[in-house]
């Protein structure tokens, strides 16, 4: 006898699936499940179907009632969301959430097979100056194209996956040469040295872009899924350190700075809880006059265990974290506040420099802050200078223009750090109206032995007096330094031929007698 059910089938893949059906209720008498559907039209729709065996009252008789419930986009929307939460919407490549459970399976297969398993974590160098100058639509479409390249770099057998903003990490398992990865590596930021032609809305643009590569291996690093996770972005840190566009290994020193640091961060959040902080002040004298009427306040950390540990050690951790914020904030008010006392005691023309960082500048609030400080301690802006680095200059925007002038209009001079190591645009010193700028101590550790530097220097403060900008030199030394910059009209000199940064009350006994 034919199957009472295909009448309900449209062709023969239908008939297939009622088949089965139909052995499963001679067996079983009901049935409860999902089948594949035609319409005439040809769409094919997902049914769920359910199949009842009834006897009649006489119970000579038989009947099947079957219910169907077209759940074809109930099916399309848990498709759909899957997807979503497991692929990523714009290359289509496996999300974070996919790729850690790709490779929870991959160190687990590892484990049995006795191969080494590879995770390369990669991340794009200035990605960021993609969307501000090209636009977020075209840093999309680089997106794309990346993922791409970074497909045919790797075997059919390996992952790759897109993990957030710019970065991607690849799986690659069963590994028995481990310089594969290597290999794999160097072929994929040579895929990206190669210029990307993208065009949108009818114009097409031409970008380079490089990417940093961290290696990590199972089992030699770790079989733990998070630790090698781990590794692979520290490694790709490193390289990033090391000067971006290449691939680094996972060492052990890696694990070990980057434990050191997460518990120094946590001693430094301890620190500013807790006032372990000191302000020093290193003189800057007058080469006309002999006399030292500024200072540049200078931040000491005393650590309870470690002791004493230097701004370099610790300053980069802080901005890493944001807590430059809090630390610049009591900075400020340190500062300010000795420059209070000191010019109602001491001198009324004594000004102190304070560095502000481009973690700090960029803060929205940081800028108001110090300045409400300045009112609420009822302080004149013109016994404070702000010390920037040059890239501040570079970035010629809107935002920055107007927390400049937000300093100058109370008073508060602008001075530019380490001048002569960076861009050093003559054009940017006019455009933000620069008081002062510090010659790098590079230069003048090199006044003596190298020509070059002495014509720089030279230059360099022959050019500041012509745009009106006070010149000082930084990290005098010896006496031979001192009267070399003398000879070429240095304005100011600091250094440790002058004084060591000292202590408030030092610094009050040795030059406020």
């Amino acid at each position: 006898m034919d199957n009472p059910l295909f009448f309900l089938s449209a062709n023969a893949q239908d008939k297939d699936s009622y088949h089965y059906v139909w052995q499963h209720l001679s067996n079983t008498k009901a049935f409860k499940g999902e089948v594949f559907s035609t319409h005439k039209n040809g769409e094919t729709i997902i049914q769920n179907l359910s199949v009842k065996s009834l006897k009649s009252s006489d119970l000579d008789s038989q009947y099947k009632v079957a219910i169907f419930t077209d759940i074809t986009e109930k099916k399309r929307i848990e498709a759909q969301l899957l997807q979503q939460a497991n692929f990523d919407e714009l290359t289509n490549l496996p999300n974070r959430r996919l790729f850690k459970e790709y490779l929870a399976l991959e160190l687990n297969k590892n484990n049995r097979d006795k191969t080494s398993l590879v995770v390369l974590f990669l991340d794009l160098d200035h990605f960021k100056d993609v969307n501000d100058t090209r636009g977020h639509d075209i840093g999309d479409l680089l997106l794309a194209a990346i993922a791409k390249r970074i497909q045919h770099c790797v075997r059919n057998s390996d992952t790759v996956a897109r993990i957030g903003g710019d970065e991607f990490a690849i799986i690659l398992p069963n590994l028995v040469h481990k310089n594969k990865a290597e290999i794999i590596a160097e072929n994929i930021l040579l895929a990206l040295n190669k210029p990307f032609i993208l065009a949108n809305n009818h114009a097409s643009h031409q970008i380079v872009i490089s990417m940093s590569i961290g290696i990590a291996i199972a089992p030699e690093d770790s079989n733990n899924l998070a630790d090698l996770i781990k590794f692979a972005d520290q490694a790709m840190y490193k390289a990033k350190n090391n000067g971006r566009n290449q691939f680094c290994y996972f060492t052990k020193s890696m694990q070990e700075t980057a434990l050191y640091k997460q518990a120094l961060l946590k001693d430094l959040q301890h620190a500013i809880k807790h006032q372990e902080f000191e302000l020093y002040y290193q003189p800057i004298i007058n080469l006309k006059t002999k006399a030292v009427d500024h200072a540049e306040a200078l931040i000491r950390w005393h650590h309870p265990t470690l002791g004493f540990i230097t701004p370099d050690k610790f300053i980069p951790l802080a901005e890493e974290s944001g807590l430059i914020l809090a630390i610049g904030n009591w900075v400020f008010e340190q500062a300010a506040t000795t420059a209070k006392y000191w010019t109602e005691n001491f001198n009324d023309n004594f000004k102190i420099s304070i560095n502000k960082s481009p973690v700090q500048f960029h803060s929205k609030s940081q800028t108001t802050q110090w300045l409400d400080y300045l009112k609420q301690i009822n302080l004149s802006g013109k016994q404070l200078i702000i010390e920037l680095t040059e890239g501040i200059l570079l970035e010629n925007n809107n935002s920055n223009m107007n927390k400049l002038d937000k300093y100058r209009q109370c008073g508060i001079a602008l001075s530019i750090d380490d001048f002569g190591t960076g861009y050093s645009s003559l054009s940017y010193l006019q455009k933000f109206h620069v008081d002062l700028l510090k010659i790098d101590k590079c230069f003048i550790n090199s006044l003596y032995t190298k020509k070059s530097d002495l014509i720089l220097s030279e230059a360099i403060i022959a050019m500041a007096h012509k745009l009106g900008i006070i010149v000082i030199a930084e990290g005098v030394e010896t006496q031979k330094q001192y009267a070399r910059l003398e000879q070429l009209n240095c304005d100011y000199v600091q250094g440790y031929f002058i004084a060591k940064p000292l202590k408030q009350k030092d610094f009050e006994q040795l030059f406020f007698k």
